[in-house]
C-alpha cells in the first residue's frame, strides 16, 4: 500500500498525513519538520484548533505553505533546530523527511526537564520500506549500560 500518493482523504489530505492527524489531539501545538506544502498543519488547524509551525527547505512548498496561511520557517532541519529550543510542543511530525537528523532530534531532544543525555542514542528499528522506496520505522531510546535509563519526559503545552 501506498500511503504517500493516491486518492485524498475527505479533507483532502494523503492518506500518511490522514493517519497522522487522526492521532493528534484537538488544541495541540504541533512542530511539523519537512512540513512539504502545508496540508497537515492547514488542516489540524482548522479542523481541530491546532496550532504550530511548519519547517521546510523547499522554496516552492514554503509559498505553498504561506498561500495557504500555514507559518513555516525555511529552515534545512540539518542546520539545528535551536530556534525551538525555548519552545514547547505537544507533537513534533517527521513524516517524509528522512534524513541523517538524529544527532540534531537527539539534541532537541536534551532540553530542560530530559532525561535524556548526550550518550543517549536513538535508534530506528522495525523499518519497513514502501513500494515507491518511503521508509517508515519505530525509534527506540537507548542508553549506554551503566547510564542511568532513558526517560524522556513529555510536558504537555500549557496556555
Amino acid at each position: 500500500m501506498n500511503l504517500t500518493s493516491g486518492a485524498l482523504d475527505r479533507h483532502g489530505l494523503r492518506p500518511d498525513l490522514a493517519a497522522i492527524a487522526d492521532w493528534i489531539a484537538p488544541g495541540s501545538r504541533v512542530l511539523d519538520l519537512g512540513c512539504g506544502d502545508g496540508a497537515l498543519l492547514d488542516h489540524l488547524q482548522h479542523a481541530k484548533g491546532c496550532s504550530g509551525y511548519g519547517v521546510e527547505i523547499d522554496d516552492a512548498q514554503v509559498l505553498a505553505c504561506a498561500h495557504r496561511g500555514v507559518d513555516v520557517i525555511q529552515q534545512n532541519i540539518e542546520a539545528g533546530l535551536d530556534m525551538f529550543a525555548g519552545s514547547r510542543f505537544d507533537v513534533v511530525v517527521l513524516s517524509m523527511a528522512i534524513q541523517p537528523a538524529a544527532a540534531q532530534v537527539e539534541k532537541f531532544m536534551w532540553g530542560p526537564g530530559s532525561k535524556v543525555g548526550p550518550n543517549t542514542k536513538i535508534k530506528p528499528q522495525n523499518c519497513v520500506t514502501a513500494k515507491d522506496g518511503s521508509l517508515t520505522c519505530d525509534t527506540k531510546v537507548v542508553n549506554p549500560p551503566g547510564d542511568t535509563k532513558a526517560q524522556p519526559v513529555v510536558q504537555p503545552f500549557k496556555n
